[in-house]
């Protein structure tokens, strides 16, 4: 058996290059070979195609390069928080140039205009609806409902988060924030004092979502401070069929148990970022990266 890549920078190194770089205006061509369209993050569909050749080096292409190089015959990638299904779909491109035909993604998004902007990244990509589990919803520790607010400009607006605890019975989410339905917009409600709208959303939990799926091998999770509801509580899902996760994290607490957690369970740290400041004093996401060396194999020298 040849040894397995690098998980490193150098990994990046080892991405078949792209023998079609023809790009329509409005797209983004990346080097994993998935197109994008530019209006999802505040471009134009005017503007000229795009091809970036050169791989973004941070750790969440690594860890999903080399989790697609070492993915067997049937390759499964989950992307949680989806958006438009950035990750999972070049999982799915990717995949398919290494030669891994079998291969399926699932994603979950709550809120409905990025939902769309994750249907239209499927098409726009060639991944057939037999290869992918889309879910519009919330990732939980247990099925039930909550409350997730609307945009009205969904390119600019990333990072919302859900009103309410996951795993409550429709009645009692609405009677304990208080929520009135909106006249003459169905399915919608406003919060007292508060202008934004909401839509009711129903959870899952992981194990729900992925079902008899017998290995995921790479999991992107971005899913704004719920990340110790929904992680630690499926250690035991994860320990048994998840080889490589990467998450952001959105509080030191969050930091700090994930890290006990994932250790605690003899998963390997390959990144951990924290939450900081960045030069222009914008708030960033911290990012960990784990490694499950249960499922193997183990990564090459460099």
């Amino acid at each position: 058996m040849p040894d397995a890549p690098p998980f490193s920078a150098a990994v990046l190194d080892l991405l078949p290059p792209l023998t079609e770089t023809a790009v329509a205006d409005g797209y983004i061509l990346d080097a994993m070979g998935t197109r994008t369209q530019r209006r999802f993050r505040r471009g134009s569909s005017k503007e000229p195609g795009l091809v970036q050749l050169n791989p973004m080096v941070n750790w969440e292409w690594i860890p999903l390069a080399w989790a697609m190089m070492t993915a067997q015959d049937r390759m499964t990638a989950v992307e949680l928080g989806a958006g438009w299904g950035p990750w999972v779909s070049r999982c799915h491109v990717l995949a398919g140039r290494l030669g891994i035909e079998d291969r399926h993604i699932f994603a979950v998004e709550a809120e409905p205009m990025h939902f769309s902007y994750l249907e239209t990244q499927m098409a726009d990509n060639a991944i057939p609806p037999e290869d992918h589990t889309l879910v519009q919803g919330l990732i939980a520790e247990h099925a039930g409902f909550a409350l997730f607010p609307l945009t009205e400009t969904p390119e600019q607006s990333w990072g919302l988060r859900q009103l309410g605890e996951e795993g409550q019975s429709l009645e009692t989410l609405l009677a304990r924030t208080k929520a009135l339905p909106i006249e003459g917009e169905e399915g919608l409600y406003r919060l007292p004092k508060w202008p934004h709208k909401y839509a009711i959303q129903q959870s899952l939990s992981l194990a729900e979502l992925i079902g008899d799926t017998p290995l995921v091998d790479f999991m992107h999770v971005d899913i704004q401070g719920n990340e110790t509801k929904v992680l630690p509580p499926s250690m035991d899902l994860l320990n048994a069929r998840f080889r490589v996760i990467a998450v952001g994290t959105h509080s030191h607490e969050i930091e700090a148990e994930l890290r006990d957690c994932f250790t605690a369970n003899g998963w390997i740290c390959y990144h951990d970022s924290i939450m900081h400041h960045d030069d222009n004093n914008m708030l960033r996401d911290g990012h960990q990266v784990w490694l499950n060396p249960r499922l193997g194999p183990k990564p090459g020298p460099g």
